[in-house]
């Protein structure tokens, strides 16, 4: 597994100060291939992501892969403009890689776990 975060989106002013410093372009794509490699041979792993919206509001999101064919995907969601977290999870049956984020597939409806 790896820790990724995506970087700020540029034309956010003032820019969201992240929990981490961020990564590289090839540290992302290092961490999301690690992820997909894991995935294709059906063996655990996780990725972190940390990533901001143009609101501001934070998203932690852990991608588990319990090496059974699943994804579980579970998100931290810190809205500024609603001024509330939430966590949620799902399960998903497929995950692939779209614009250079990892993307789950088939899945269950999400349930909010706090």
């Amino acid at each position: 597994g790896a820790t990724i975060t995506f970087e700020v989106d540029p034309d956010v002013s003032p820019a969201p100060t992240l929990p981490e410093g961020l990564t590289t372009s090839q540290q992302n794509d290092a961490a999301t291939g690690c992820l997909l490699s894991a995935w294709n041979a059906h063996r655990p792993a996780a990725l972190w992501t940390n990533d901001t919206t143009d609101e501001q509001d934070q998203i932690f999101t852990i991608y588990r892969l319990p090496g059974d064919g699943t994804v579980d995907q579970i998100v931290r969601l810190d809205s500024h403009t609603e001024n509330t977290v939430t966590w949620t999870e799902t399960t998903c049956r497929d995950l692939t890689l779209q614009d250079g984020r990892v993307t789950p597939k088939d899945c269950e409806s999400e349930v909010q776990i706090h």
